[in-house]
């Protein structure tokens, strides 16, 4: 059981999970937010549905300095060593087996290049093989005051609502709202995952599936390729520099 991110890079990605395709070992990463008891409520909620998901995660992240670690080689930079989270949550939603087709990202143009990276504030756009969509809004230019993380999922006239992993708000067209769960503290699904990860011991099935952890630990080294100008078709804000 490791921390996120498995890699910095695809290469990296597909060295680690080779080789723990290859072992007897079970290997997990820690993705814990599928596991928190509002995503699982969620996935109870949408178990039935008829229509597609669109899902939209608003990360108020706050300013990091630029010599911080997560900035640097060692951390990645944010949606590598963070964003990650809340890509793997959505795929966890629409299907752990559903592909992604297409995915986009802009990022806000910084003015000052020593407060702010490109990857400091960025809307990642994904469509996925089944017809849902997701939107990651990742800003760390968004006020301190708000929670963290505001996240919405939307199906065949319905929606949930999760506000910072403490309550977990259900609507329909035609009933009042309902809270579906509440916690006196946030819970983002650490327990839930070390008890699923000590079942996957006894089962030998991993917790994620290896093919979902490839897919969303790639598509984060992709979209940072993009948002650093590394990939053609971006296009850098400013003077097309990081930072």
């Amino acid at each position: 059981l490791c921390e996120k991110p498995i890699g910095m890079t695809r290469d990296e990605v597909d060295e680690v999970l080779n080789v723990a395709s290859e072992s007897d070992a079970i290997y997990t990463v820690g993705f814990n937010r599928r596991f928190s008891p509002a995503a699982l409520n969620i996935r109870r909620l949408i178990a039935r549905r008829q229509t597609p998901l669109m899902m939209f995660c608003r990360i108020a992240a706050g300013h990091l300095p630029l010599d911080h670690w997560t900035q640097g080689p060692e951390g990645g930079g944010r949606i590598i060593g963070e964003g990650c989270h809340w890509i793997d949550l959505m795929q966890s939603w629409v299907g752990d087996d559903v592909a992604i087709s297409t995915w986009t990202v802009e990022c806000m143009t910084p003015t000052n290049r020593g407060h702010w990276t490109n990857s400091d504030n960025c809307v990642i756009t994904i469509k996925y093989d089944d017809g849902s969509v997701g939107t990651l809004l990742y800003g760390a230019v968004a006020s301190k005051k708000l929670e963290k993380e505001l996240i919405e999922v939307h199906w065949d006239g319905q929606s949930a609502i999760i506000n910072d992993f403490m309550k977990l708000t259900h609507n329909t067209s035609s009933t009042e709202p309902k809270q579906v769960w509440e916690s006196a503290e946030v819970d983002k699904g650490h327990r839930n995952l070390l008890g699923k990860w000590a079942e996957s011991v006894k089962s030998g099935t991993p917790p994620i599936p290896y093919n979902s952890i490839r897919s969303t630990s790639e598509l984060c080294c992709d979209i940072d390729l993009k948002i650093r100008g590394v990939s053609d078709d971006i296009k850098p804000g400013g003077d097309g520099q990081t930072a």
